[in-house]
């Protein structure tokens, strides 16, 4: 049965405190609506959070910083009014340090009031004060506000640890963080080497020998497949386009792509990251320090020094602007034409890159795409990336 809600409308105007959590209050004020008729659960429900209401005004006062009186409210210590002058404030303050001054009690209690007549002290400092009791006041009317109150930063009231503990702690997160960045770029990696297997792509369409390799063995076990289930198609996948059309459609040749993917045991850069191998910690101890100090001498040999090049530098900075997957895959000779051309300066790459890019018509859309894709893992790509093309043309 239901009841008129306006015995809990008076319930509510007389215990709720000054200070109260504002979203409890609008959601009590709701069910206690004058026009509102409660049911056993709404009931039960605003009884519930009246009592929260009640409790978290009853929770002590946040000052870690003991700018005030700590958990205390200063007016309670004093035993006063929050509209008392101070001289009713220092009349109290004289009466409890009566009862609670150190010297003034026998010496077995003195351990005992030492700590309360601190407490009063410093509620009679605060109070006293031209600016700290309008800082308190403000606090009390917006108990979130505390650091606008006292003027302190948020940093000093967290909680103080110890530096290599913060430092340790600190690592695991970052390690944390490479991991699910190198786990980001595995899946990348894939998803675009795995395109290319389906799509087919060669060196002379933006592919690799890797996914060239890997398409050709996904149509092998593919037309296995077929005969085996009795599946009939109007010729080779490798010759037939209608053939070929029909198995890029089929579910079972993606899944066959995805499992073949797994052949690939060499990802450079995009390989699937090792938990233990990713710790901060230990690139901070082994990797970092012996790349940081490489890295500083030969960026000055090369371009600060003003020694001319030598051939292992060439090589490199030119396996670098084309790509170390594409690179290995091209014969000696080649090799050499490409540091006659001088691809190791990015200005010789980028004019031949643009020439190459100007027979990009030549390709299928989809081609295109998926050399974009690909772009997208640098100039050259590695491993997985796949250059737009290869010097092989």
């Amino acid at each position: 049965m239901g009841s008129p809600s306006a015995s809990p409308q008076k319930i509510l105007r007389f215990l709720l405190p000054v200070r109260h959590n504002k979203v409890v209050t609008t959601y009590i004020v709701i069910f206690a609506h004058k026009n509102f008729v409660f049911d056993k659960m709404q009931l039960l429900f605003t009884v519930f959070l009246l009592l929260a209401s009640v409790a978290l005004a009853k929770k002590p006062i946040f000052d870690p910083l003991f700018v005030f009186c700590g958990e205390d409210d200063c007016y309670d210590l004093l035993g006063v009014n929050r509209n008392d002058n101070i001289t009713t404030i220092s009349k109290a303050f004289r009466q409890l340090s009566k009862t609670v001054h150190p010297d003034k009690v026998h010496p077995d209690k003195r351990e005992n009031v030492t700590e309360q007549f601190r407490l009063i002290s410093k509620a009679y400092d605060v109070l006293k004060g031209n600016e700290s009791r309008p800082n308190f006041d403000f606090y009390l009317d917006h108990p979130r506000s505390y650091f606008k109150a006292t003027g302190k930063h948020a940093w000093r009231a967290l909680p103080k640890a110890h530096p290599v503990f913060v430092l340790l702690l600190s690592m695991l997160v970052f390690s944390g963080f490479l991991h699910y960045i190198q786990v980001r770029k595995h899946q990348r990696a894939a998803s675009i080497l795995k395109d290319q297997i389906k799509a087919g792509l060669d060196i002379a369409k933006g592919g690799t020998n890797l996914s060239a390799d890997l398409h050709n063995k996904a149509v092998r076990i593919y037309e296995s497949h077929c005969k085996e289930s009795g599946k009939k198609l109007p010729g080779s996948p490798f010759v037939s386009p209608a053939a070929r059309d029909i198995m890029n459609n089929d579910e079972n040749f993606d899944k066959i792509c995805s499992t073949v993917l797994g052949d690939v045991k060499d990802w450079g850069e995009y390989a699937a990251p090792n938990w233990p191998a990713d710790l901060f910690i230990i690139k901070v101890f082994t990797e970092y320090p012996f790349s940081f100090i490489s890295g500083i001498s030969t960026y000055y040999r090369r371009y600060l020094s003003g020694a001319p090049l030598s051939e292992e530098d060439k090589y490199a900075l030119a396996r670098d602007l084309i790509g170390a997957d594409v690179w290995s895959d091209l014969s000696d000779a080649k090799k050499k034409e490409a540091i006659d051309a001088k691809l190791y300066e990015s200005e010789h790459y980028d004019k031949w890159l643009l020439k190459k890019e100007g027979a990009q018509g030549e390709l299928s859309k989809r081609q295109q795409k998926l050399q974009k894709k690909a772009q997208r893992f640098g100039r050259g790509g590695d491993a997985a990336g796949m250059p737009p093309r290869d010097l092989t043309e």
